[in-house]
């Protein structure tokens, strides 16, 4: 039997209703990203609710991208599946993983788009990469050598204050130093150094430089 020919991004799109095309010109861009296929990320509501959230911000432009459906597609750059640009080419990668066992697709997706793994590899001529998503709040250690800022909160209550302090070309060292102090659920790993047990488990946590020593989550106020 032939196998069926997965479909390309850009038939995603045909097929989609409610499409978001924001001019990104003068626009902070954002690239939003969820390790897994497209199905898998379309099913996905808190997915689908920040990508609007960010949308519907004047002065932001946020597009989409996904794992590769095949190996065909994995051999070219990750790009968005509504203007087909390379995400290395964007402000901010924005990940939102709900499952710990789509970790290690976000080093798969930062090697396929060209991007150093490391977060201290990456300077400020490239993306800001963030995390945020259910499994961010429970357990952010595993990839927090990958990721520059986790937002440990509801995206709802928690975008605003983040991207009041960034502008493209911000130096990246300063800017999430601002935002570690001013972003309650901001939690920067560069400015944390932990130490282990023997089983793994977390002793303590120091802080290297004037941030708070405990994230609070912010909710959803009613």
């Amino acid at each position: 039997m032939a196998k069926k020919s997965a479909k390309s991004p850009k038939k995603f799109v045909d097929s989609e209703i409610g499409t978001i095309h924001k001019d990104i010109g003068g626009c902070i861009k954002v690239a939003i990203g969820y390790p897994n296929r497209y199905h898998v990320a379309m099913s996905n509501l808190g997915f689908q609710s920040t990508y609007q959230l960010l949308n519907d911000i004047d002065q932001v432009a946020c597009e989409r991208f996904f794992l590769p459906e095949n190996e065909q597609q994995a051999t070219g750059r990750i790009a968005t599946i509504e203007s087909g640009r390379p995400i290395a080419g964007f402000d901010i990668i924005a990940f939102s993983v709900s499952f710990e066992n789509d970790y290690p697709n976000i080093l798969t997706l930062l090697e396929k788009a060209g991007l150093p793994l490391q977060s201290n590899d990456r300077g400020t001529p490239h993306p800001l990469v963030i995390a945020g998503g259910v499994a961010c709040f429970l357990n952010p250690e595993p990839i927090s050598p990958y990721i520059d800022l986790f937002l440990i909160g509801e995206a709802k209550e928690m975008l605003f204050g983040f991207l009041d302090f960034f502008e493209p070309g911000v130096n990246k060292k300063s800017y999430l130093k601002v935002v570690a102090q001013n972003v309650q659920g901001a939690y920067v790993p560069a400015f944390y150094h932990p130490s282990y047990h023997n089983d793994g488990t977390i002793t303590s946590i120091k802080t290297v430089c004037d941030v708070p020593e405990k994230i609070i989550r912010p909710f959803v106020k009613d």
